[in-house]
């Protein structure tokens, strides 16, 4: 009876050690230190350098071999969006060149891994980068002067920015066509509309 007892609490005890949940390691946080920029007012398409180092830990131990995106929220919108994307080097460190595609709020963010957890640079709201004006305009292709009522009319044109002298077709510039009824009862009629590459 004693041994077949014995026998029993032996068992329980190898199933509710085999029942334990393993426990879980939290991934180490890490920070961004030292972002920033090669300029503070950034023109078109002008190449910009942003610079900066990935840590971990409390003793800020550097790591390597990382990818940390560069990202802009610009003015007006809602949220930050990836421009362009780096390595760390062996000492944690990186460096970014490239285009904005305007000004705005730019910041340094690591997605994170099995190990490590995510961070963006200070402040997380992101650095303001000025942008330089260029002049604009705005070329429409013909359209008839009168149509039947009823009659679909397609709208079109090229986005233009002039640089050096020189005009050149604007991508991505966000435009909305306004139609006004000859009534004054009568809504405006608004199209949203985004330039292509040419």
């Amino acid at each position: 009876m004693l041994r077949t007892l014995a026998t029993v609490l032996a068992s329980s005890a190898a199933l509710a050690a085999f029942a334990l949940p393993a426990v879980a390691t939290s991934a180490q946080f890490t920070l961004i230190e030292g972002f920033a920029s090669s300029v503070d007012t950034v023109a078109y398409q002008q190449p910009v350098t942003f610079t900066g180092e990935l840590a971990e830990g409390s003793a800020k131990t550097p790591v390597p071999d990382e990818p940390v995106q560069i990202e802009i929220q610009p003015p007006g919108q809602s949220g930050f969006v990836t421009v362009a994307t780096g390595t760390t080097g062996s000492a944690g460190q990186f460096s970014v060149t490239t285009t904005l595609p305007s000004g705005g709020s730019v910041r340094a963010a690591f997605a994170g891994d099995t190990d490590l957890a995510p961070s963006v640079s200070n402040p997380a709201f992101g650095s303001i980068l000025r942008a330089t004006h260029v002049p604009s305009r705005l070329v429409l292709d013909p359209v008839p002067s009168s149509v039947p009522a009823g009659t679909p009319v397609t709208f079109s044109g090229t986005m233009q920015v002039e640089v050096n002298g020189t005009w050149q077709p604007f991508q991505g510039a966000p435009l909305t066509l306004t139609m006004e009824p000859y009534t004054s009862t009568q809504p405006n009629a608004t199209y949203p509309a985004t330039t292509g590459p040419d």
